[in-house]
């Protein structure tokens, strides 16, 4: 413990010392691999007036030694056993701040583009695109219209947008924050009752208090997908854990029903991928989470007896039944029927 409030301290006499704008938080834990290269990246950028810090959540591969091989002051180790994007929110004292993940790669000029921007247009916060890349650094063929001009939200538009499924997502390690805003209206990281998906509840949250949203439409970095990337794996049962907080939430029920297509649609995009991924990560506990969530969203919007059936079979039969797949496949159907009929 000792270690570590020396390295905190060793933050606040670096920002107090050389003024910087932004913090450059990069979370961590055993990725060591991915890691030198992010590291990497994001000393090579243009803009160059930053204090990079590396929250590691208490690692046992050599990801100290790693970080440890760059002889930069700009660079901060922080090792313990909570190193979460609350940690940073806690003790960041820049006017801008980044999280950024330890496997994604920044492009030279992704902090000039993204500092230039949020200033222009006064976000609180802006994220940009992203070029996909596998495992190895392979470029994916994922094509993506891009511009100059940022896309803006406010009101409710992010929400809208989030729910439908637009292609304009918020890559979460592109994202820039305004730290007045976020220590103003004491936002943070809720891990423990929306998931992994609490990045994306913090973004609605911003909106709900009336924060600017910009999103650059150029591709500023590279976001990796890999075999161990837990957005990968359970991307279906993390969007429906988010959906279930959303639906006991006063504020957002009302907006979902509101918002009754397109919680639809978005249903839908949970269904497709579950049954895109069924075969080849079956948990019957997330199944039974999915197949509650579902029948809520039933009850609550569409008041279809045969899904109902459906959903009640699946959650009884073996998680190895050929016969589970066969009823996925017939709930599937129902909602691709309601996404292209309900008006």
């Amino acid at each position: 413990m000792i270690t570590m409030i020396n390295d905190i301290n060793k933050y606040t006499n670096y920002i107090e010392k050389h003024k910087p704008i932004l913090t450059v938080f990069v979370l961590t834990y055993n990725r060591a691999n991915y890691l030198k290269l992010t590291i990497q990246s994001i000393l090579e950028q243009t803009y160059k007036d930053f204090c990079l810090v590396i929250l590691d959540n208490a690692s046992n591969d050599n990801t100290e030694e790693t970080i440890k091989c760059f002889k930069d002051n700009r660079i901060i180790y922080i090792r313990h056993a909570d190193g979460n994007g609350n940690f940073a929110l806690k003790m960041v004292s820049t006017p801008y701040f980044i999280l950024f993940h330890d496997d994604d790669l920044m492009m030279p000029h992704f902090i000039e583009k993204e500092l230039e921007t949020i200033q222009k247009y006064d976000f609180d916060i802006l994220s940009s695109f992203a070029k996909h890349i596998d495992e190895n650094g392979h470029i994916l063929d994922y094509y993506r219209k891009t511009a100059n001009k940022p896309i803006i939200y406010s009101g409710t538009k992010y929400f809208e947008s989030f729910i439908s499924v637009s292609p304009n997502t918020i890559y979460c390690p592109s994202v820039i924050y305004k730290t007045e805003f976020i220590k103003k209206h004491e936002l943070f990281v809720d891990n423990e009752k929306t998931g992994p998906a609490s990045d994306v509840f913090l973004f609605l949250e911003i909106e709900k208090h009336g924060g600017k949203i910009g999103i650059l439409p150029l591709e500023l970095f590279f976001y990796r997908h890999h075999s161990k990337q837990d957005s990968n794996i359970n991307n279906s049962f993390l969007q429906i854990k988010l959906l279930k907080y959303l639906l006991n939430h006063s504020y957002y029920s009302k907006l979902l029903n509101n918002y009754k297509k397109e919680t639809l649609k978005y249903a839908f995009a949970i269904i497709t991928e579950l049954m895109l991924s069924y075969n080849l990560n079956p948990d019957k506990q997330k199944l039974f989470i999915v197949f509650e969530e579902l029948t809520r969203i039933n009850v609550c919007f569409l008041h279809n007896k045969k899904l109902s059936l459906l959903i009640n079979i699946c959650k009884t039969l073996p998680l190895t039944s050929g016969k589970s797949l066969f009823y996925l496949k017939k709930i599937y159907q129902i909602f691709k029927k309601i996404k292209y009929s309900k008006k």
